[in-house]
């Protein structure tokens, strides 16, 4: 039976992991000093490597050639570990195991011996799901843990974890993966299994992915089996429900112009089985980065390809830095309020009526003379004419 890639080609030592040179540099520092640390916390977003680097660190403490920062992946212990069936590696769902009786019977065992190696490793995955009685009868665990015991705490939600847990650990942080870092891993393993993918589909693929290795693999796997032959841009757009570009950037145009095509073209999206979510991810991003030219005139603030930039910049000719404002507000707080709907599309339709029937900017601070009292109105004389003006006088 084939595996999937991204557990064909899970890294095996430190030196094989992608994007973490600040942390596999780290490690082997401590691992090849000595320095053994009792508890170590890996934060990050999902799949890029913090439960590998976690088991890569239990073979580098346990090979019988370590420590080192390179294990053997011959030896019985690194053997074991990398088929999931050592005795010494204890993987913890923190999602599962969440009361504080879980807790304690890890406590329990803390005393027993490793069976091969100098230590027994407990790998707590997504830690921040315990309760508080659980992390409080973790607390004392952590501060004085057995020579021979060594936690990694991982998460994807460290603000969720007590101070007190997080000043017991060697923090470590875990940084999304660049496109190109995305790419290059991507070209090296199409080589190896024979697959043929075209650049513009492996951009398309990193960009989806979010900085998440493990995803970008999931994707070209899934990809891989949906074409025959060459893997192009439109196979994976089609594989994956994804809105082209283009689309998008139309789109945003007619938002930011007011223009009434905007519910025909949502509509069609909608036919077409987009994921709703991603949408209005990408048209929230669209609106923002015209933001950030408008206001900045740097298209270096952006990312993307220099066709892209060029596109956004056109955007930000269409409306004012106000009117960009305002259909950003309107849009980000419609669209909350629709993901959170049993109704999404009819929230977001009319999220997008309201955009098209805001087309006037509000109108400035001095146009609110008018609505004054009229025992209010000269006042205004003597201070300057303008309710601005009276209001800074008033401070």
């Amino acid at each position: 039976m084939g595996y999937p890639l991204a557990r064909k080609y899970r890294p095996l030592t430190l030196s094989e992991v992608v994007g973490q040179n600040h942390i596999t540099q780290t490690l082997s520092n401590i691992i090849r000093s000595g320095k053994i640390y009792h508890a170590y916390l890996f934060t990050g977003p999902r799949g890029i490597g913090k439960t590998t680097v976690a088991r890569i660190l239990a073979k580098s403490l346990n090979c019988v050639k370590g420590p080192t920062p390179e294990p053997c992946n011959s030896c019985d212990v690194c053997v074991e570990i990398n088929q999931g069936t050592s005795m010494n590696i204890l993987e913890i769902d923190g999602a599962s195991y969440t009361g504080v009786d879980d807790v304690r019977e890890i406590k329990d065992n803390l005393q027993v011996l490793p069976t091969k190696g100098k230590y027994r490793m407990y790998i707590i995955d997504e830690v921040h799901m315990l309760s508080i009685s659980a992390f409080n009868a973790l607390l004392k665990i952590l501060e004085e843990p057995p020579l021979h015991v060594i936690f990694v705490l991982a998460t994807t939600e460290p603000h969720k974890l007590p101070s007190t847990v997080i000043s017991r650990c060697l923090k470590f942080t875990f940084v999304p993966l660049t496109d190109e870092e995305i790419i290059n891993h991507l070209k090296k393993i199409s080589k190896k299994e024979g697959i043929q993918i075209e650049d513009s589909a492996l951009k398309l693929i990193a960009v989806e992915s979010e900085g998440s290795m493990r995803d970008a693999l999931s994707m070209l796997d899934q990809v891989s089996s949906f074409s025959d032959g060459i893997i192009t841009q439109e196979a994976v757009i089609k594989c994956f429900g994804i809105l082209p570009e283009s689309k998008i950037l139309k789109i945003a145009e007619l938002a930011i112009k007011g223009d009434e095509n905007l519910l025909s073209e949502v509509k069609e999206l909608y036919t077409g089985g987009v994921d709703t979510g991603k949408f209005c991810s990408n048209l929230l991003q669209v609106i923002r980065d015209a933001l950030v030219i408008s206001m900045t005139n740097d298209k270096n603030l952006i990312s993307g390809t220099s066709s892209y930039r060029e596109r956004i910049e056109e955007l930000t000719k269409l409306a004012s830095k106000d009117r960009l404002i305002m259909v950003f507000d309107i849009l980000s707080a419609g669209i909350e309020s629709a993901l959170r709907s049993p109704f999404t599309k009819s929230m977001l339709d009319v999220t997008f009526m309201k955009i098209c029937s805001s087309k006037e900017n509000p109108k400035p601070a001095e146009n609110r003379n008018n609505s004054l009292h009229p025992f209010l109105r000269p006042l205004l004389k003597e201070y300057g004419g303008t309710l601005v003006n009276l209001e800074k006088r008033k401070k």
